[in-house]
């Protein structure tokens, strides 16, 4: 996996939200690149979610972000041929100039109603640390122990040697 930076320019952003409620958004950016004698400027597509895409909304279009995420290319099919095209999904990013905000709608979280039944049953507070009794635990072992899986009990934590 490789992992790049870019200094993008947000052309264009779209927001939206996913199935889970998280936020996703979309757009088209640019970025400036020194080829041989001049600078040269390339359209990049950017997707981001949660955090990042928070950032970018509130960097809005004509912001400037820094951005740090994986470079993914695919195939498109075009009408006399296949085509690459590269999408930037931006897993950081910080705002270093501001643009023209984007709104985001934030749905309000929903609550559940206190005469409503639950399915999961009372939880009972945990005894004391000093009456717990030492529960067997789990450690990796090495190969001689196949048939169990790999672990065996340990009476103790405090027998775990690290």
């Amino acid at each position: 996996m490789n992992i790049f930076s870019f200094k993008l320019r947000l052309d264009s952003i779209q927001v939206g939200h996913t199935a889970d409620g998280n936020i996703q958004v979309m757009g088209f950016s640019s970025f400036q690149f020194f080829d041989g004698k001049q600078t040269q400027i390339y359209s990049l597509a950017f997707t981001a979610y949660g955090e990042p895409a928070q950032t970018i909304a509130q960097a809005g279009i004509n912001g400037v972000v820094v951005a740090i995420g994986e470079l993914n290319i695919f195939s498109v099919d075009r009408q006399t041929h296949k085509d690459k095209v590269a999408n930037f999904y931006i897993e950081e990013s910080q705002i270093l100039r501001q643009g023209n905000s984007v709104s985001v709608e934030v749905s309000p979280p929903t609550i559940q109603s206190a005469t409503a039944p639950t399915t999961q049953p009372p939880v009972a507070p945990a005894p004391a640390a000093s009456h717990r009794q030492p529960q067997p635990t789990q450690q990796p072992v090495g190969v001689a122990t196949a048939p169990s899986n790999g672990h065996s009990p340990v009476d103790d934590e405090e027998l775990i040697p690290f």
